[in-house]
């Protein structure tokens, strides 16, 4: 087209929508696309979105254009860049991509360089109020310049904001994954020790709903406790709502494709074992001849895995015994040193040396003597694994509880929550240590959070052991 047609205005400005995609979806634009092959894949990858590739050879649009004839969300638009507003409405735009433009490093080809501020003034007038532009570039000259322009025209570079965000969200995967498994009783190992403990030394057992009728509640508040300090006071990112987030999410879910047959075996048989521990105490009043356990159920849909196949007359089973080669075996060993541990301790006489000294300290406080344990485990947990912390600890304080006349489970439940409360360090739990690996954490960043998360924890444990526990237990 001639310029003093493409200064005019065109014929469905502010009507892209309605005229030209007719539907009511974001529209996002690429500049100097080129022949398109970026706007294509974006289309066939977001049928929800809709895409526009700018470019003023008509050459190179054709490409893109001849591949995309059977996407209905994607079109190619040839025109200059300084002509977008006779184009587009003022926000009518919800995005924009510029990919790998030329640099024009030449000082008289500033003008030109698609990070000039006579462009951004462009963009922005065609953008919405939440709108922004990606600039993806391996030129560290354009690189520069953008922020310089950027820096003069007073713009919100959101790089900063974006690595706040990503801080927040790998330490709130890792606080999340810490807090989900104190919600019931196979969520984190401890709890599996505790409960194993006390069926062996004392003969109590915990329901798997019972557990969960506090254990989900605490762990609910303390998710949301962890999501304003971390997300709302330690790191906020301000960045709003995200234009292209669920874009970026479709995308994933995409990639993972659909659900396999062994993975909806696996599905299936979890959610059958889920629900007879829920149901333990309903299918042994039903049937008093099968005293089902927690123990037993899981065995069973252990080995339900090693016998029902893939699908059904067929084989391989959904797990083989090759497989267990990759168990981790340390841990079990680590259990299971723990219950003869605890047994050696008892056979032994310590617990009732314990109990009989904790008799004759009628002045001290069990209130403060469960602060003071709680608060050592709950930082000791940050040095050492959890398991063996459980595994030491829980000998020595039903000791302390019995020389108190203390219930056990008052001193036992609160003491175990608290080593699953490892905020802080990267070596204190497997998912601190993964997403310390992301490269988006620095211990001190971690120590920050983590630090006030311990704390409201803390207070967490007692204001539960002191109200709630006794309730249910």
């Amino acid at each position: 087209p001639k310029i003093e047609e493409l200064k005019k205005d065109f014929l469905h400005k502010g009507l892209w929508r309605r005229n030209i995609f007719k539907n009511n979806n974001e529209i996002c634009l690429e500049l100097g696309c080129g022949k398109g092959e970026y706007t294509v894949e974006l289309a066939k990858r977001n049928p929800n979105i809709n895409y526009i590739g700018i470019d003023i050879k008509g050459a190179r649009i054709w490409s893109g254009a001849s591949e995309s004839k059977k996407l209905k969300n994607i079109f190619f638009l040839r025109t200059r860049i300084e002509f977008l507003n006779n184009f587009f409405d003022q926000g009518e735009i919800n995005l924009i991509w510029i990919t790998f433009p030329d640099p024009h490093i030449k000082k008289r080809s500033e003008s030109r360089r698609l990070t000039h501020k006579n462009f951004l003034n462009i963009y922005k007038t065609i953008l919405s109020r939440k709108g922004f532009v990606n600039l993806k570039t391996d030129s560290e000259f354009l690189h520069g310049y953008t922020l310089g322009v950027l820096s003069n025209l007073n713009c919100k570079i959101i790089k900063k904001k974006l690595k706040r965000f990503a801080l927040s969200l790998m330490l709130g995967i890792a606080a999340a994954a810490n807090i989900g498994g104190m919600a019931t009783l196979i969520g984190t190992p401890p709890n599996s020790v505790m409960l194993a403990f006390l069926n062996e030394q004392y003969q109590i057992d915990i329901g798997f709903f019972q557990w969960m009728m506090f254990g989900v509640p605490f762990a609910a508040l303390l998710l949301m406790i962890a999501y304003f300090i971390i997300v709302r006071w330690s790191y906020p990112s301000n960045l709003g709502r995200l234009e292209s987030a669920h874009q970026i999410i479709e995308q994933e879910l995409e990639s993972l494709g659909p659900i396999a047959r062994k993975e909806a075996a696996v599905l299936s048989i979890f959610s059958l074992t889920v629900l007879a521990w829920v149901l333990r105490g309903q299918l042994n009043s039903w049937w008093p001849t099968l005293a089902l356990t927690d123990t037993h159920i899981a065995m069973i849909g252990a080995m339900a895995l090693f016998v029902f196949p893939v699908e059904w007359g067929k084989t391989p089973c959904v797990l083989q015994w090759d497989d267990t080669a990759r168990l981790p075996w340390g841990i079990l060993i680590l259990f299971g040193g723990g219950l003869a541990l605890a047994n050696g301790l008892a056979k032994g006489g310590f617990i009732d040396a314990i109990q009989v000294y904790m008799q004759q300290q009628a002045q001290w406080s069990s209130v403060l003597i469960l602060f003071a344990l709680v608060t050592m485990v709950l930082f000791l947990t940050e040095l050492m694994s959890n398991v063996a912390l459980v595994t030491v600890f829980l000998p020595v304080i039903t000791g302390i509880a019995l020389g108190l006349n203390m219930p056990v489970l008052s001193m036992v439940i609160p003491v175990t929550l608290a080593s699953s409360c490892a905020f802080m360090l990267p070596m204190a739990t497997p998912p601190n240590a993964i997403v310390f690996a992301s490269g988006h954490i620095r211990v001190a960043q971690m120590v920050r959070s983590g630090f006030w998360l311990n704390t409201m924890c803390l207070i967490m444990i007692l204001l539960l052991s002191h109200f709630l526990i006794p309730l249910l237990f």
